[in-house]
């Protein structure tokens, strides 16, 4: 006994099909392995300026804005995939960031207000800032990172003096 298919499908279709599956497929992997790739490279970083100028050029391989996500919850690879707005690339530079043991923070403010019926709309933007003992970048997007370094370090008596007033307020 032969087994016959339900349906029939012409050969050219089918080849067609299975190659553009393979590109997209292909493409992805690509993508994903670069940024695995390279968020492994900026992991071993331990200079604050060194690691914001890695984490950027990172993100300028994939930089895509795309207002049209600007609700959406979006994982690493579906920022990759689709693109974002300025919110998701801030969040990408906080969570890189602290995984290598920087401090880092999100922050949003207003830009644009937009009266509409009545009714008063918020515009704005996100920025992240990391930082450490020697300073701090903020990450704005695919822009250049700017860095700052602390001009005056703690000495050890103040240092002591830091302690005491930390926790005295814990009291």
């Amino acid at each position: 006994m032969v087994y016959e298919p339900q349906f029939k499908i012409r050969k050219d279709v089918f080849w067609a099909i299975l190659f553009g599956v393979s590109i997209f497929c292909g493409l992805m992997l690509i993508g994903l392995g670069l940024l695995v790739h390279n968020s492994q490279k900026v992991s071993n970083i331990s200079n604050l300026r060194d690691f914001a100028i890695e984490l950027n050029l990172d993100v300028i391989q994939f930089y895509k804005f795309n207002l049209s996500n600007t609700e959406k919850d979006l994982n690493e690879s579906m920022l990759l995939l689709e693109g974002g707005v300025c919110h998701h690339y801030s969040n990408w530079y906080v969570n890189r960031s602290l995984e290598a043991g920087f401090f880092a923070e999100e922050f949003s403010f207003k830009t644009r207000r937009y009266i509409i019926d009545n009714k008063t709309y918020y515009v704005g933007h996100s920025i992240a800032i990391i930082s450490d003992e020697t300073g701090y970048c903020v990450l704005d997007g695919n822009n250049k990172p700017q860095c700052f370094e602390f001009k005056n370090n703690y000495s050890e008596s103040d240092e002591e003096l830091l302690k005491e007033i930390l926790l005295e307020e814990q009291r």
